[in-house]
């Protein structure tokens, strides 16, 4: 061959594009198959309403191979399908959804916070859904209910099982990411296995105190739910401040719990220091019909404050509105100082005692004016409740014991 064409050749061949990858694909874990009369229907879930029809069972077979990520053509190979049925369905499985290339970034697992924002919204959608369709089972009767279950061709605990199945599963999925989550959060704090002396603010919204270990949800600098506990070592904290989120939780459930969390990452005598809105006042106000106490409360918190003055007072004890089963973070309870001073007991701590704004005899632990809510006055008074608690020292435990 002349060197001229051969080295033309070469050249072609260089410039050639590599041939496309065919990219493996993976059964959506929403993806969902009902058999009704002889029909196999097969549809994406996640909010879509497209589906595929086919009274023809390799249809469900097809979706089968991709249980696991797989090349398309080795699964078509492999499980002896007809291959022209076999690429036709993938193709409409992919067009609905029901298949996608595995590893594929979808809309719902992207890291852009609006996306965030759309998944919150539609659990309250779900949350909503689940309220109503819970009035209407009962409402209606068995014979309806069987009715209904022989046109669906599957029982109504049955559909129900499995989308609490399908929201277990995510949980699951979101489960596997916890620990290593929170462990690059602390890494990035310093915060090691033996760390010890810390101060921590826990729930601390959009006003972190400098030099403390801020937790909230994202985009705290150490992002978490409450409701997993304290990602902190034992005796790892020599103070805690926590303003107004304990109303948050549930009472006493999941109240109890983060108390008994606080207790754990504290040092021996180490303290901490509760806020949450005094509905002791609360109460008062509303008895002795104190307009300036609910006037001052719209400055402040102005979506809080519409209604009659029950309606506002009901909000803040975790009932009326803020009861609704789509208010996720809203008031779940009221608290006086005997109620916290219970809580704090059952937790564990001693020397339980109420305080004032700014007012700890700690002064690492005035830290009041960091809380927007907490800093709110009236009348120059103050709408909150402070408590201090102390977790006792070795000594007092075994003294008591």
């Amino acid at each position: 061959m002349p060197r001229k064409i051969a080295g033309a050749i070469d050249k072609s061949r260089a410039q050639r594009k590599p041939r496309a990858v065919a990219p493996q694909l993976l059964a959506a874990p929403t993806a969902v198959v009902r058999y009704q009369n002889g029909t196999f229907t097969i549809d994406a879930g996640g909010g879509r309403t497209t589906a595929v029809k086919s009274d023809d069972p390799r249809l469900a077979a097809v979706l089968r191979l991709f249980a696991a990520p797989a090349d398309p053509e080795a699964a078509i190979a492999a499980s002896g399908i007809d291959r022209v049925f076999a690429k036709r369905a993938i193709a409409l499985l992919r067009q609905i959804g029901a298949l996608a290339p595995a590893g594929h970034k979808t809309r719902t697992v992207a890291r852009e916070r609006h996306v965030q924002n759309r998944s919150a919204h539609l659990l309250t959608e779900l949350a909503t859904a689940a309220y109503l369709l819970a009035g209407d089972i009962l409402a209606f009767d068995e014979a309806t209910c069987h009715a209904l279950a022989g046109q669906a061709g599957i029982g109504t605990a049955n559909r129900i099982e499995a989308l609490v199945g399908q929201l277990e599963m995510l949980q699951s999925e979101f489960d596997r990411y916890r620990q290593n989550f929170i462990a690059s959060h602390l890494k990035a704090l310093g915060i090691r296995r033996g760390a010890r002396g810390l101060k921590v603010n826990v729930g601390c919204g959009k006003f972190p105190i400098p030099s403390w270990v801020n937790i909230d949800l994202y985009p705290a600098e150490l992002p978490v739910s409450l409701r997993w506990g304290l990602p902190l070592p034992d005796g790892s904290a020599e103070y805690v401040f926590m303003s107004h989120a304990m109303e948050h939780l549930y009472h006493p459930g999941e109240s109890l719990a983060i108390a008994r969390e606080i207790y754990r990452v504290l040092q021996p005598g180490g303290r901490a220091r509760i806020v949450v809105p005094d509905f002791e006042k609360w109460v008062n106000a509303y008895a002795e019909r104190d307009a300036d106490f609910f006037e001052g409360r719209k400055a402040i918190t102005p979506m809080a404050s519409r209604g009659t003055w029950m309606e506002q007072l009901l909000i803040y004890c975790g009932s009326g509105e803020g009861a609704h089963p789509t208010y996720f973070f809203g008031h779940k309870v009221g608290f006086d100082f005997e109620t916290m001073r219970n809580l704090l007991k059952r937790a564990g701590f001693t020397s339980i005692e109420r305080s004032d704004y700014m007012a700890s005899r700690h002064k690492a632990l005035r830290v009041d004016q960091h809380s927007h809510v907490a800093h709110a006055e009236f009348e120059g008074g103050r709408y909150s409740l402070f408590v201090e608690a102390e977790r006792p020292t070795r000594a007092r435990s075994k003294k008591r014991s």
